[in-house]
């Protein structure tokens, strides 16, 4: 007698094809996703690794100038050059000023395109190892703050001596010296009516001499204070520049 077969039994054992089909096409759609973000992401890529491998072979890098507002072009007619001191007076007053002094005879004027140099010598502002000046170099210093002072040009008061070193507890060096009798005849100025805010003290020791130091006569030339005066609008150079 044949066996009936029962209803649970048959198609039901063909299910896990379903499933197997169903993992394969989300297997499939996986894959296909990161195919995608491998292709959108490739250039991102190739630029880390030559970002990458010019760090590590020295790549050389080039830099492009930003450019700022528009070239300058000087008017028709301008002349780029010095166009000369702004008071060709000036020299003439302060003669005037220091005429009849004790020792003016030995004061020396120096102008440039944008600059005047009123020298004053050490041996006369200085007492030997001082940095006050004496009563003759103030009355001078005075005289020529009382021009200066309705002026708007900036003053530098540079300080310089000779080759022979000094070694004090005051003054180490020639350095301090220098710097120390530039402050003095700078604060007399301004005692005497000049504006601080235009004046400077500069201390340069023995490094810019105007005569050998292998005499007494040209040590005593280089032991100097000069009053530099710039022309309307401009700083005094440095005494290696004028």
């Amino acid at each position: 007698m044949r066996r009936r077969r029962s209803d649970s039994e048959g198609p039901s054992n063909d299910r896990w094809l379903v499933s197997y089909a169903d993992f394969v096409t989300v297997l499939f759609g996986f894959f296909v996703f990161l195919y995608a973000i491998s292709t959108a992401e490739q250039d991102q890529v190739r630029k880390l690794s030559d970002a990458v491998q010019g760090v590590f072979t020295g790549t050389p890098r080039t830099v492009k100038p930003i450019p700022i507002g528009e070239p300058i072009t000087a008017p028709a007619g301008s002349d780029s050059t010095d166009q000369g001191f702004s008071d060709p007076g000036l020299r003439e007053e302060l003669g005037s000023a220091l005429e009849g002094l004790v020792g003016s005879d030995q004061i020396r004027f120096r102008e440039g395109a944008k600059w005047m140099e009123v020298t004053l010598p050490g041996d006369l502002v200085f007492r030997s190892g001082g940095v006050l000046p004496g009563p003759e170099a103030q009355t001078a210093i005075v005289r020529i703050a009382g021009v200066l002072a309705s002026q708007d040009n900036a003053i530098v008061v540079e300080g310089h001596t000779d080759n022979l070193p000094i070694r004090t507890g005051r003054f180490p060096s020639n350095w301090e010296l220098s710097a120390a009798r530039a402050g003095a005849v700078v604060r007399l100025l301004e005692d005497s009516g000049i504006d601080g805010e235009r004046l400077a003290a500069l201390g340069y020791g023995d490094n810019h001499p105007v005569a050998r130091n292998d005499t007494e006569r040209g040590r005593a030339r280089n032991r100097r204070v000069t009053l530099v005066i710039g022309a309307e609008g401009s700083i005094p150079a440095a005494p290696g520049q004028r």
